[in-house]
């Protein structure tokens, strides 16, 4: 069993307590992820949809390694032209 298969899903405000982000950022971040699990609420007329999204711990490794991947190739690059 991989090391990342018995670790919790996650939360959008997990996600976003840890990182310092607002819920909406992330929900954005994370909406069109494959991988994600998104329990829907069926609508009722004039309500707002309600709906509970949980990030598996492999997807959030995916989404988030790549932008720490992108921001130390970013700051690799500035110290390179200063």
């Amino acid at each position: 069993m991989s090391e990342t298969a018995d670790k919790p899903d996650w939360t959008i405000a997990e996600i976003a307590a840890r990182h310092k982000l607002s819920r909406q950022t992330v929900t954005k971040m994370f909406e069109n992820e494959s991988g994600i699990i998104v329990m829907d609420s069926p609508t009722k007329m004039r309500k707002r949809r309600h709906r509970t999204i949980r990030v598996p711990h492999p997807v959030y490794l995916r989404k988030f390694g790549s932008i720490t991947k992108a921001m130390r190739i970013a700051k690799a690059m500035r110290k390179k032209l200063c």
